[in-house]
C-alpha cells in the first residue's frame, strides 16, 4: 500500500487544541518506536524544531489564559456562539410554519449557511470569518427579505453586534498578550503549524523513499502520526457535523 498521510487540516485547530499536538506526536513515538533506531539526522532535526515550538507555544497559551482580556475574549465568544445558535434556531422554526413564504424563506436561508458548517466549534479566527461573510450575505436584498418574512431581525442584529464586540476585545487582547508574554500567539500559531506540516511531509517523503535504508522506520512513522491525525480530525474537527 503506498504511504500517505490521513487528512487532517491541523489550521482549523483553535490554540489549545493546537498546544496538544506537538506533546502528543512525541508521547506517541515515544511509546511506539525504538528511540534508538531514530538517527536521521533530518528527522531529528525537525522532531526537535517541533517540540521546541511546541513548549514555546504552550508556555505563552498559559501566560495568555491568565490575562485579564483573554478572560474577556472566551466569555465574548461565548456569547456569539449563543447569539448564532440563537439565530439557527429562529431560522429553522421557519420550516414549521404554515405559510409557504416563510417555510421557503427558511429553506434558502439554511441553504446559505450550509456550507459554512458548525460556525461555534471553529477556532477564534475561523469563526470571524465566517459570521463576517454570513453577515454580509444576510445584508443581500434576497437574504434580508427572508429575514423580513421570517421577522428574525433581531436575531442577526445580536449576531452582528456580539461579533463585533468580540473582534474588538480579540484585537486589544492580541497587544494584551504581546506585552504580557513576549509571544504573538497569531505569529506562534503560523510558526507551529507549518513546522508540523513540514515534518510529517518530511516523514512521508522518506516513507516513500524505497532507496531510503531507513525506509521500514519512517513507514513505522508515519503510521503513528495518521493515528494522531485521525484522532485530531475526529475529535476537534468533525465535530458536531
Amino acid at each position: 500500500m503506498k504511504p500517505e498521510l490521513t487528512p487532517f487540516n491541523v489550521s482549523k485547530l483553535d490554540y489549545e487544541e493546537l498546544a496538544e499536538l506537538p506533546g502528543r506526536v512525541q508521547d506517541d513515538f515515544e511509546k511506539n518506536i525504538d528511540k534508538t533506531k531514530m538517527t536521521d539526522e533530518g528527522l531529528n532535526d525537525y522532531l526537535t524544531e517541533l517540540y521546541t515550538k511546541g513548549t514555546t507555544f504552550q508556555n505563552g497559551l498559559g501566560k495568555a489564559k491568565a490575562n485579564d482580556y483573554t478572560k474577556k475574549v472566551f466569555k465574548s465568544d461565548k456569547g456569539r456562539d449563543k447569539a448564532y445558535s440563537t439565530l439557527l434556531k429562529a431560522i429553522k422554526l421557519g420550516r414549521a410554519s404554515d405559510d409557504e413564504a416563510e417555510v421557503a424563506a427558511a429553506e434558502s436561508l439554511l441553504n446559505m449557511l450550509k456550507p459554512f458548517g458548525d460556525v461555534p466549534s471553529k477556532n477564534f479566527e475561523a469563526e470571524t470569518a465566517a459570521l463576517d461573510s454570513i453577515l454580509v450575505n444576510l445584508a443581500e436584498p434576497k437574504y434580508k427579505a427572508h429575514v423580513t418574512k421570517l421577522g428574525i431581525a433581531k436575531y442577526v442584529a445580536k449576531v452582528q453586534t456580539t461579533n463585533d464586540e468580540f473582534k474588538a476585545l480579540f484585537t486589544t487582547r492580541v497587544a494584551d498578550e504581546l506585552k504580557e508574554t513576549g509571544i504573538d500567539m497569531r505569529v506562534a500559531s503560523k510558526e507551529l503549524i507549518i513546522t508540523y506540516n513540514d515534518t510529517v511531509e518530511y516523514i512521508l517523503a522518506m516513507a516513500k523513499n524505497k532507496k531510503n535504508p531507513n525506509v521500514e522506520l519512517f513507514k513505522q512513522l508515519l503510521t503513528v502520526i495518521n493515528a494522531s491525525r485521525k484522532y485530531f480530525q475526529d475529535t476537534y474537527i468533525n465535530r458536531g457535523k
